[in-house]
């Protein structure tokens, strides 16, 4: 499945709902959640606590790190904290600090 970015919103929630879902015929089987039809997929994701907690972020950053350049994970990063709103924005930093900063750190280390 393809990675989707945090900040493309409606398709980062549709996306994480595939990837919860157990054989979904609609969009609106995506929303369905215990017989309640929600308006978005983001009020689908809540209904079904895939956003009560940051490891949603956290999955994110970890599939980025494998690909993306610390510039890139800093961009992301960004678009996690405006857009996604993570319960603890500080405890995701410390997570993935060293990823995040690692061309600082290797451009700016004395030697």
């Amino acid at each position: 499945m393809y990675t989707v970015s945090v900040a493309t919103g409606e398709l980062y929630y549709l996306r994480l709902l595939l990837l919860h879902v157990k054989g979904p015929k609609s969009f609106q089987d995506l929303r369905t959640v215990d017989g309640s039809v929600h308006g978005t997929f983001k009020e689908a994701c809540i209904a079904m606590q895939l956003l009560a907690d940051d490891s949603q972020w956290e999955n994110c950053i970890l599939d980025a790190v494998t690909y993306q350049m610390p510039s890139q994970l800093r961009d992301l990063f960004a678009m996690v904290c405006v857009f996604g709103e993570p319960t603890s924005p500080l405890q995701l930093w410390e997570t993935f600090k060293a990823d995040l900063i690692e061309d600082y750190i290797r451009n700016h280390s004395p030697v």
